[in-house]
Parts: structure tokens; C-alpha cells; sequence
């Protein structure tokens, strides 16, 4: 279940408070931040997916939308927040932000340009917009591979890809992925070779973000999640699975 909307300029009002989030210290204040930015939302765009997943290591708040620009559908901006709380250490909370600013091509091709900010610094990125899906509109996919402008540069790929079938008027299949990963190109003392596919030096990190449940009205969706990590040379994987519910609100 793939939103999309008009282009309002109070999507600002949407991004601000989550760029706060990362100096806020207190648990609590977060939490609190959080609500308000449902509500800021909500107000600013209509219809947005907001969702909240339960697991058994952390509480995530997450969403993701895009928005068509211009009246010709040329130009589209896309955008994915994610806010984990840990349960029980606040040093592993993380928050981060990514967007694209695309140029449509055709139905399924685009050019892109955006970046992305995960707690510490900006990133930049450009690359390409590839996105389908089916004539019933119960499966979709959208992929940005992009290459990251860092001091050691590397190649991203983020995607969403969705099958919500129906089974009648209220209910229907909610099922989603949400994919990530990133791999070194430049050489470095870490990483002198390109053993990887023989053109990057390193994967650095790759996450995938599971969901499989129920749909009710295309308004409410509930279910399994699964929030998976793969760092480095396995120094660090991560595994958060619990019960995951989502509104468009």
C-alpha cells in the first residue's frame, strides 16, 4: 500500500521536529515528540501511513510517502523516517532520514537526486528512480540506487516493494518489505581489494524491514514484524521482531 500525494509545502512542518528528535536527550521528551509529529501529519498532508512496531528489543516509529510536485507528474519527492527507542539502553536509539527528488523519464524510469541523515551528518546522494507496478495495483516496487557523495564513496540501494491483495470489500493481504544496503567503492587500509562482485570493496551494511499481516479497509493494517541488520564482517547483526500496527491517516 504505496501513498501518494499532492506536493504541500508543510511537509517541512513533517521533517523539522525529527531532526529535534536526535538532540533530544530524554526518553520520555521522544516519545512525546513522536505523538506530535503524528499530529503535525496528519494536518499537513491528509493521508499518510504512519506506523508503530512492538518488538522485543525496540519500540519503531516509521513512514514514508511521495509526493508529486508538479502538475505534469515530472517531479516527485520521496522521503522515509525511521525512530527506533531501545528498551533498554538509550545509546542504541537512532533515528535517520532519507530523501529523493526525482525526474520521471517515463512510468518506471527516473533520475534522482536527494540525500540522507542518520545522526551525525548529511549525506548526499544522485542516481536513478525505478519504480512498477501491476495493472490490479495490489503489488508494487520502488527502488532508488544511488551513489553516496561521502568522504568514501559508496553505492546505496533503498527499496519498498508491497503485495496487498484483496480477499473481499474490507479485507486484504498486507505484506511489505523495506530494503537497504550499502557497498564501499573506494579502496582503504580497511578495505584494499574489491572482493565484492569484483567492483566494491566491502559491504557495509544491509537492513531489512519485514512485514506481514492484515488489511482492513486500506486504513488500518496489523500483523508480524521483522526488523533485521547485517553489519561488517558480522561484528554487530541485529534482530527486532514483535507486532507492528499501521493507520493512514
Amino acid at each position: 500500500m504505496y501513498i501518494k500525494t499532492q506536493f504541500d509545502v508543510h511537509q517541512i512542518f513533517l521533517e523539522v521536529p525529527f531532526l529535534i528528535l536526535r538532540r533530544v536527550k530524554n526518553c520520555k521528551m521522544k516519545k512525546i515528540l513522536v505523538f506530535v509529529m503524528l499530529i503535525i501529519a496528519q494536518k499537513a498532508f491528509g493521508q499518510i501511513p504512519i506506523e508503530i512496531l512492538v518488538g522485543n528489543k525496540q519500540t519503531q516509529f516509521l513512514n514514508y510517502w511521495q509526493k508529486d510536485i508538479d502538475s505534469a507528474k515530472k517531479f516527485n519527492f520521496f522521503s522515509f523516517s525511521r525512530f527506533a527507542i531501545d528498551h533498554k539502553d538509550d545509546a542504541y536509539n537512532n533515528f535517520s532520514i532519507d530523501g529523493q527528488l526525482s525526474y520521471n523519464l517515463n512510468d518506471w524510469l527516473g533520475l534522482s537526486v536527494g540525500g540522507g541523515y542518520e545522526g551525525a551528518n548529511f549525506v548526499p546522494s544522485i542516481g536513478l528512480n525505478l519504480s512498477y507496478s501491476n495493472r490490479k495495483g495490489d503489488f508494487f516496487l520502488e527502488t532508488y540506487p544511488t551513489l553516496q557523495l561521502d568522504k568514501i564513496k559508496s553505492l546505496s540501494l533503498f527499496g519498498v516493494a508491497g503485495y496487498n491483495p484483496k480477499f473481499n470489500p474490507k479485507w486484504g493481504l498486507f505484506s511489505q518489505l523495506i530494503f537497504s544496503a550499502n557497498l564501499q567503492i573506494d579502496k582503504t587500509a580497511m578495505n584494499p581489494t574489491r572482493n565484492v562482485l569484483g567492483l566494491f570493496t566491502a559491504l557495509q551494511q544491509s537492513t531489512e524491514l519485514i512485514r506481514l499481516g492484515l488489511d482492513f479497509k486500506e486504513k488500518y493494517q496489523f500483523g508480524f514484524g521483522a526488523d533485521l541488520n547485517q553489519i561488517y564482517q558480522n561484528r554487530a547483526n541485529f534482530e527486532n521482531l514483535g507486532i507492528f500496527f499501521r493507520v493512514n491517516l
